[in-house]
């Protein structure tokens, strides 16, 4: 099954990727993960992204992954996989096997560490697009890629098989200029502390680190703003910036992994893989105080 643009404009986890403690991936545990995520009304998975450690992932650990997740899923919400690879060819690989195993849409990061011209990075997003029929979902996050999607690229933005972009960017401004530009596709907010302000210019759905751990406050945080209560729309998505507060603190990627485990005590996530470092004591710690409130905001604050 593939999707419409519409279909995409949903609250999406970024699965993250568990480990065993000698560092293989554990299929066991994330296969709960996700059937939790089911359970709690997430309306999309978002597979081996950012927070899913992709790059740090082998290509087969990739495909097992994303085969583990269509079949715990079976249909119930999109499963959209990032196949974004340092080379074409990888990429093209990822997205033959995503529609194979039943993906409904892919997303890939722009090529990363060499200097790409504009047309290179045009013809590897277009390589990869002819090489399936799944729509592709761009990924736009330049503090890491060094290249941000903007207006300015009609040769992506313009393409009919492209049906949405997750902006994990600041830039509000340019992203009320792709939808005023692009109204049929879809924008989806990446950073989860903007998520608000995201839907104020046009963003419909949220792709989040925390939208796992933290989707009763974004799925409140959108109720909210989309019935026109501003004020209570603001106040949730202040619990959201904090718990992002926090996170950058303390580890960004390891301690919203240590997040995401609230949902399958007494499993656990492992650490993220090397060169990331464990989450210190401290951390942990800081992290435990952070689920604290958490549990506070979603019972009595939303």
């Amino acid at each position: 099954m593939t999707i419409t643009a519409a279909q995409l404009a949903v609250i999406m986890p970024a699965l993250a990727t568990p480990f065993t403690p000698d560092g293989a991936v554990a299929l066991d545990t994330l296969e709960a993960l996700v059937a939790r995520y089911l359970d709690k009304g997430v309306e999309g998975l978002f597979v081996c992204g950012t927070g899913g450690e992709s790059l740090l992932l082998s290509l087969e650990e990739r495909e097992r992954i994303l085969e583990t997740v269509v079949a715990v899923n079976a249909g119930a919400v999109p499963v959209v996989a990032h196949i974004g690879a340092v080379n074409t060819a990888d990429s093209v690989r990822l997205a033959r096997h995503a529609e194979a195993a039943g993906a409904d849409a892919i997303s890939a990061i722009p090529p990363v560490y060499f200097s790409y011209s504009k047309a290179a990075i045009v013809g590897h997003y277009q390589t990869i697009m002819d090489a399936t029929a799944l729509p592709m979902v761009l990924y736009n996050i330049p503090s890491l890629t060094g290249i941000e999607f903007t207006v300015d690229w009609p040769e992506l933005l313009g393409d009919p098989r492209v049906i949405g972009m997750k902006h994990t960017s600041g830039n509000i401004s340019s992203l009320q200029l792709m939808k005023a530009a692009y109204p049929d596709k879809t924008f989806l907010g990446g950073f989860d502390d903007l998520f608000v302000p995201a839907m104020s210019v046009g963003a419909t759905g949220a792709i989040g680190v925390t939208a796992g751990s933290c989707f009763e406050l974004y799925r409140a945080a959108r109720d909210h703003f989309q019935a026109g209560r501003v004020d209570d729309a603001r106040r949730v998505q202040g619990y959201l910036a904090q718990v992002l507060q926090a996170l950058f603190a303390n580890d960004l990627y390891p301690a919203a992994k240590y997040l995401a485990e609230r949902d399958i005590k007494p499993l656990t996530l492992g650490g993220c893989r090397p060169p990331f470092r464990p989450l210190s004591p401290e951390g942990k710690a800081n992290m435990d105080v952070l689920l604290a409130k958490l549990d506070t905001w979603i019972t009595t604050g939303l």
